[in-house]
């Protein structure tokens, strides 16, 4: 299952993309806190919505220095300044 999840993580399918971010939440797979960072970057408002969700519900799990550190990661290669705020607030209010 967790193979399964994190396949379809990268689906060019919006809504695969979006259960799988859902399945990484619900199955609390902190091996994936990468691959739904960079999810924050997708072009579908709706999969960067999922993906803050997402890290919210890992970060309630106890994975809150792993989220953490991978959202300054991705925060480097990010150029939108909206996302770039938005990964500001996050860190600030839940790491």
């Amino acid at each position: 299952i967790k193979a399964a999840v994190a396949k379809a993580l990268n689906d060019p399918s919006t809504q695969v993309r979006l259960q799988a971010l859902q399945g990484v939440a619900k199955l609390n797979l902190d091996d994936q806190i990468s691959a739904v960072t960079r999810m924050i970057n997708a072009q579908e408002i709706s999969v960067s919505k999922a993906s803050f969700d997402t890290l919210l519900s890992l970060v309630s799990s106890g994975h809150k220095s792993a989220v953490a550190a991978a959202l300054s990661d991705i925060k480097k290669t990010t150029s939108s300044t909206v996302k770039i705020k938005r990964i500001d607030e996050f860190l600030s209010q839940n790491c």
